[in-house]
C-alpha cells in the first residue's frame, strides 16, 4: 500500500458530510420506496472512510445533475429495472445476451432513449452501489495517491467524468479518449458542470486504430474492458503506452449481465490472468462484491463484483 501524498492528504481532509448522500438517497426513495433496503444494506456493507467518499460522490452528482435529479433517479430505477431482466437471461443461458460491439453499438449506444438513461443510471450508482463506492475510494486513496507530480494521466472512456475530474482537481492536466462523439459530449459536460474543464483534454480516438508514440505515466481504463470484443488485445495496447515506470488502474466487474457488456469474466482470477498474460503484473488489487454481499457469499452465488488492479510492465 502507498502512503499518501499531500494532495490526497488534502483530499480525505475536504471529505463532505453525509448531507448530499442522505439527500441522494432521499430522492430515490421518494420515487421507489421499496428500494430503501437495497440502499441501506449496500451502505452498512463500507467502512466509514468510503462512506465518507460516497458523501462527497453525492454532492458531485447534485453539481451535474443541477434541477434534474429526478430525472437521474428515474435512470437509476429504469436501469435497475434492466439489469434484473439481464440478470434473469444470464442465469438461464450461463452468458451475457449479446458478444459483439457491433450488436451493442446497434442496440445500444446508438440509441439515445436508452443511452440517457443508462448514463443517468450509472451515475447515481456511484453513490449507491457498495461496490462501486468501494472501487471509488480505491482509485482515490491508492491509484491517484501514487500518482508522480507532473506525470502524464489517460482515462480510456471517461463516461460520468466523475474519475477524470478526481484526477484533474488539483490543477494537473489530464486527457481523455472515447471512440464516441456522443460519449465524449456528455464527459465533457459533466467536467464542465464540476469546474475542471479547463484541465482536461477529450480526444476521439479508437484504442484499437494507429495511436500516437507518446507514452502516459498513469492510465485508467475503468469499466471498459467488459464492453470490448478483444480485452486482452487492449491490454496489450495500453501496456505500449505506458511509461517504463508507468501504472495502469483496470476496474471490471465478473457476473454482472447488461445490455452492453461483451466479455465475461466468472472471477475476479479472470482478470488477474488476462492482465498477467499481457505482461503486466499485479501490484494491488481489490475486489468490491456487489448487493453489499460478502467477498465469500458472492464467490459461493456467483454474484457480481467489482475488480479493482493497478498493475505496471512486468517486463521493467
Amino acid at each position: 500500500m502507498v502512503a499518501l501524498n499531500a494532495e490526497t492528504q488534502e483530499m480525505t481532509v475536504e471529505l463532505a458530510d453525509s448531507g448530499a448522500l442522505e439527500a441522494l438517497h432521499a430522492a430515490i426513495v421518494r420515487q421507489w420506496p421499496e428500494h430503501r433496503k437495497v440502499i441501506d444494506r449496500n451502505l452498512d456493507a463500507c467502512s466509514e472512510r468510503a462512506r465518507r467518499h460516497a458523501a462527497e460522490t453525492a454532492e458531485l452528482i447534485a453539481r451535474i445533475a443541477g434541477r434534474h435529479m429526478d430525472r437521474l433517479v428515474e435512470g437509476y430505477r429504469w436501469m435497475c429495472g434492466m439489469m434484473q431482466e439481464e440478470e434473469l437471461f444470464f442465469q438461464r443461458e450461463n452468458r451475457y445476451r449479446r458478444t459483439s460491439f457491433e450488436e451493442a453499438y446497434r442496440e445500444v449506444y446508438a440509441r439515445p432513449e436508452i443511452m440517457g438513461p443508462y448514463m443517468d443510471g450509472l451515475l447515481v450508482s456511484q453513490a449507491v452501489w457498495s461496490s462501486h463506492i468501494r472501487a471509488l475510494e480505491f482509485f482515490i486513496q491508492t491509484f491517484l495517491a501514487g500518482r508522480r507530480p507532473g506525470g502524464r494521466y489517460l482515462e480510456i472512456g471517461p463516461g460520468h467524468g466523475l474519475l477524470l475530474y478526481f484526477a484533474a482537481r488539483g490543477g494537473a492536466p489530464v486527457e481523455g479518449w472515447d471512440v464516441s462523439d456522443d460519449s465524449l459530449r456528455h464527459s465533457g459536460e459533466c467536467v464542465a458542470r464540476l469546474d475542471v474543464a479547463n484541465a482536461v483534454r477529450l480526444v476521439r480516438r479508437n484504442l484499437f486504430d494507429d495511436l500516437p508514440q507518446e507514452k502516459f505515466d498513469d492510465i485508467v481504463l475503468s469499466e471498459v474492458l467488459e464492453h470490448l470484443e478483444f480485452p486482452a488485445k487492449a491490454l496489450e495496447i495500453l501496456r505500449e503506452l505506458l511509461s517504463p515506470s508507468g501504472r495502469l488502474f483496470i476496474n471490471a466487474p465478473v457476473n454482472s449481465p447488461t445490455i452492453d457488456h461483451i466479455s465475461l469474466f466468472r472471477t475476479p482470477e479472470e482478470i488477474v490472468s488476462l492482465a498477467e498474460n499481457s505482461r503486466l503484473k499485479v501490484i494491488d488489487m481489490l475486489v468490491a462484491p456487489a448487493a453489499g454481499y460478502t467477498e465469500e457469499r458472492a464467490r459461493r452465488l456467483n454474484s457480481a463484483m467489482s475488480c479493482s488492479l493497478i498493475v505496471q510492465r512486468a517486463d521493467l
